[in-house]
């Protein structure tokens, strides 16, 4: 009851979410003549530039490389950018959280997001283009938003962490920069997960990025629905990572106008 009663909180304050959410997207694009659609052009322009790459320069022995590429890079880049700007947003917002009430957790919340929305605009242009790139379009497109409703809750939990921990430890913002450069390689996004020495395996299981990963591409490049055990591997670490993530905020949120 007691998350449920935060969550209702943040649910009240859901009008300041979306307008930090929209403050963030005009502070992007002030300026630029096509505003959001620099969101859609850049990941076609990538998709462009890897397929040529792929297909003509480096021949990576993967069937449909540069879709094989996108479908969990579009994800990783959805979790790196959030944790990777989220870290400070309530540091960076130090005037606002001493001076007005509202619900901490919108701060890093509107940063998530703002990144899902980037995540969304750019699949708005890699879906269409899947028959360009020999991949069919399949009925199983459609759990889509179902496997990014999974993946929110988990990287919320992980930014609602890392922004209230960073209030008390500067560095880290640092240990979070090399994280990711870290978890990255430890998450085939580059590389079949098939590649990966046996005696290696069990260790890339505990990655959660790998489940994901796994789902991504069983779902865009394959046109199958993950199995029932892996929708609740899935769900699980969603919602664990959510809860630990939410706890960690609470705790620590009444000394955030102290120490910002």
């Amino acid at each position: 009851m007691r998350i449920q009663g935060h969550l209702s909180d943040v649910w009240r304050y859901r009008f300041l979410l979306q307008n930090l959410v929209f403050r963030e997207l005009k502070i992007k694009y002030k300026g630029a003549v096509l505003g959001v659609f620099w969101s859609m052009l850049q990941p076609l322009f990538l998709l462009l530039i890897y397929t040529f790459a792929f297909r003509y320069v480096v021949r990576i022995r993967v069937d449909h490389f540069p879709v094989f590429l996108f479908s969990v890079l579009l994800p990783w880049t959805f979790l790196s950018t959030s944790l990777g700007a989220g870290v400070s947003a309530i540091t960076d917002h130090g005037s606002l959280v001493k001076k007005i009430y509202f619900p901490r957790a919108v701060l890093p919340l509107a940063t998530v997001f703002f990144n899902l929305t980037q995540f969304l605009l750019t699949l708005l242009v890699f879906i269409p283009a899947l028959p360009l790139l020999d991949v069919p379009l399949t009925p199983a497109l459609l759990a889509l938003p179902a496997l990014i409703a999974l993946q929110l809750p988990f990287v919320a939990g992980l930014v609602l962490a890392a922004s209230a921990l960073y209030v008390s430890f500067r560095d880290l913002r640092h240990f979070v920069e090399l994280l990711l450069q870290f978890w990255f390689w430890l998450t085939p996004v580059v590389y079949p997960l098939d590649l990966v020495p046996a005696r290696f395996a069990p260790f890339f299981v505990l990655n959660p990025m790998v489940h994901f990963a796994g789902a991504y591409r069983k779902l865009i490049l394959a046109g199958q629905l993950p199995s029932i055990p892996e929708w609740l591997v899935l769900a699980a670490l969603s919602g664990g990572f959510f809860a630990v993530g939410w706890r960690i905020f609470q705790r620590r949120s009444p000394r955030f106008a102290e120490e910002v």
